[in-house]
């Protein structure tokens, strides 16, 4: 969708179906010279074919070659030229011949129509845009509003539909009791289709209220274990944390950590988190909780120093689990046995801009090398093109380095406008979640949303990141790749120390 939109933007309409490839075939060119600018031609011959086994183009195709150099899999469109109530003649995608690598040969019929009706959409979104989670609530208001402008283009020029996309965005303020307030006066204004940028201590608000009323809820942040349900309309773009925890026992382990001292806010995020570690380390654990609301953390902080000074330093490491409070923990900090061990974090904080800009922090998170990990496609090890064009895109929107919080709010809104195009203006939150939860819908930037039975994310792909000091400024750097899928189950990749 996104190259269709951006050369039908340039062009002032649709590509021809020729142009698509040749788009790839020039990143592929391109990354394959960045790779080795100075390779002779069979080394160049070698490499690029390399790219092609471990990429993929903008149809969402692994480009795997066969022993002539061909693609192995193919998807090919069955299209009918159909008259519209209008007398307009429109090709129709009717159906689909998928060849795949796992999936064999077969022919389906298209699960849904490209509406021809024409009308105005409004997509709602509930954001923490302030209070202490509001790096995450800018960002995915960015995104969203990027996402809609690009799509206007996509649907009106390339598929030549008569609907119109606009936002209406609320402020949670980072706070469950106003998340709730604003799901409901969405709903009151008639918007069913919502997507929600809280952490799981918000969407634990307003969960009970949207079953209740038929809401659909794209959840771009929360990751709560318990929030898991199968009986809702909540689609949760992440995996749950119990993949998380997975991933980052995987790596403590590998570094010798046989002693946690867990630092947790106290609410269902945290408590989930702290569980789920109990669950899967071989080794012993001390867990101190704070309040979700806590801003002097002397208290927790000078217990879990008796705790590292007790288990020894040898094999001994902290786990903080938070937003972006812990950046304000870094910074009370105290030099001694705090600062004598490596520290470790989730999603809440990795690749957070805010911990970048505040100096103090910044000092303790290198000195205590602060290992965050979060979800992240980039871990499949993929040349995807179009993720690259969307992270450019969407690290200018937000004016810093886009991570997944904006690319998950990003698919969410193609995702939901997706929808529409595919019923009608006014379809009700039955059929759109029909079209939603499902294969065909669930297809982001570089990334395919293969639901488990509570429609959570299932693909198990995380990026550990620390920070370094560079000239310019600090910035995070990927040091670890976790995958953990059918084809590489369990496989970390540590790329730097």
């Amino acid at each position: 969708m996104l190259a269709t939109g951006l050369m039908s933007g340039e062009q002032g309409h649709a590509p021809s179906p020729d142009a698509l490839p040749i788009w790839d075939a020039l990143w592929f060119i391109a990354e394959t010279y960045r790779l080795d600018p100075y390779a002779d031609f069979d080394t160049y011959k070698s490499n690029l074919r390399a790219l092609f086994e471990r990429g993929g183009n903008l149809f969402n195709q692994w480009t795997m070659l066969n022993e002539y150099g061909d693609l192995k899999s193919a998807k090919y469109a069955r299209f009918t030229a159909t008259k519209g109530s209008n007398g307009d003649i429109y090709w129709n995608l009717d159906g689909m011949f998928i060849r795949s690598k796992t999936s064999g040969m077969f022919i389906t019929d298209a699960d849904g129509k490209l509406t021809h009706e024409p009308g105005d959409i409004v997509i709602g979104a509930v954001l923490p845009i302030t209070g202490v989670n509001a790096e995450i609530g800018t960002g995915a208001k960015k995104a969203i509003e990027l996402a809609i402008e690009q799509a206007n283009t996509y649907y009106s020029k390339a598929l030549g539909l008569n609907i119109r996309f606009s936002s209406d965005i609320r402020d949670s303020e980072s706070d469950a009791a106003v998340a709730l307030e604003q799901v409901r006066a969405l709903h009151e204004n008639g918007i069913n289709l919502i997507i929600f940028g809280g952490i799981s201590d918000e969407l634990s608000a307003v969960q009970e209220y949207a079953r209740e009323n038929n809401i659909i809820l794209l959840g771009t942040r929360s990751t709560a274990i318990s929030l898991s349900d199968s009986d809702d309309f909540i689609f949760r773009l992440s995996p749950d944390d119990s993949h998380l925890v997975k991933a980052m026992v995987r790596l403590m382990e590998e570094q010798g950590k046989k002693h946690l001292v867990v630092l947790y806010r106290d609410d269902i995020y945290g408590q989930d988190f702290s569980h789920a570690l109990s669950e899967t380390v071989t080794g012993s654990i001390d867990s101190f909780s704070y309040a979700k609301n806590e801003t002097d953390f002397t208290s927790v902080l000078d217990e879990a120093a008796r705790a590292v000074e007790t288990a020894g330093y040898e094999g001994t490491a902290v786990v903080v689990i938070g937003t972006d409070e812990i950046i304000s923990m870094l910074e009370a900090v105290k030099e001694g046995p705090l600062t004598s061990v490596a520290w470790y974090s989730g999603d809440g904080v990795s690749q957070s801009r805010n911990l970048l800009e505040a100096e103090s922090a910044v000092s303790v998170a290198i000195q205590t090398n602060l290992t965050c990990v979060n979800f992240d496609s980039a871990a499949d090890q993929i040349f995807i093109p179009m993720r690259h064009v969307a992270v450019e895109y969407l690290s200018r929107a937000i004016k810093g380095n886009a991570g997944w919080n904006e690319i998950s709010s990003y698919d969410a809104a193609w995702i939901a406008m997706n929808a529409y195009a595919m019923t009608h203006p006014d379809a009700p939150s039955e059929e759109l979640w029909n079209i939603i939860n499902n294969p065909y819908g669930a297809l982001g930037i570089g990334e395919q949303y293969v639901m488990n039975e509570a429609q959570d994310q299932s693909n198990s792909f995380y990026v550990f990141y620390k920070v370094i000091e560079r000239s310019d400024g600090p910035i995070w750097t990927p040091v670890a790749y976790y995958r953990d899928i059918k084809a590489f189950p369990d496989e970390l990749k540590i790329v730097s120390e």
